[in-house]
């Protein structure tokens, strides 16, 4: 082996040996969310959830993919704007065997609107249900690491 070898061979090694270790279980975290819609819900006058509305089927069965690092949402649900000003999702938390991911946008200065996408990370099972609140729809699912 060359010189150059045995470099590439130890940065290689090294990279790989830091990338395992990295959330210190030796396991390395999920970098994101594949999820699929399931029900879609209104709030109703009466203050309690329709699901049972038209405007939220066409909804079912839909993907979107979130990235845990920066909490956007893009797909079937999109949880950010650069059209009319740059509005990104805030991290509140990235979740763990006891906490909900949660991802917050705040839209808007004169009428502000509100979106909350949370997953229930510490699920057992493979599949982390999820929900996403907006402006009186709140919409549910499940989600899978990838």
């Amino acid at each position: 082996m060359h010189m150059k070898e045995y470099v590439i061979s130890g940065l290689l090694l090294l990279s790989i040996s830091s990338a395992s270790w990295a959330n210190g279980s030796g396991l390395l975290e999920s970098q994101g969310y594949s999820c699929v819609i399931m029900e879609v819900y209104f709030l109703m006058d009466t203050g309690s959830l329709d699901g049972g509305l038209e405007g939220g089927d066409y909804r079912k069965g839909k993907t979107f993919i979130i990235d845990r690092g920066t909490g956007r949402a893009i797909g079937a649900i999109k949880n950010y704007s650069d059209d009319y000003g740059d509005f990104q999702p805030t991290v509140l938390d990235r979740g763990d065997g006891t906490q909900y991911f949660k991802a917050l946008t705040l839209y808007g200065i004169n009428f502000p609107a509100v979106e909350l996408l949370v997953v229930q990370e510490f699920a057992e099972s493979k599949q982390k249900p999820f929900m996403f609140t907006q402006n009186g729809q709140v919409t549910t699912g499940v989600c899978e690491n990838i």
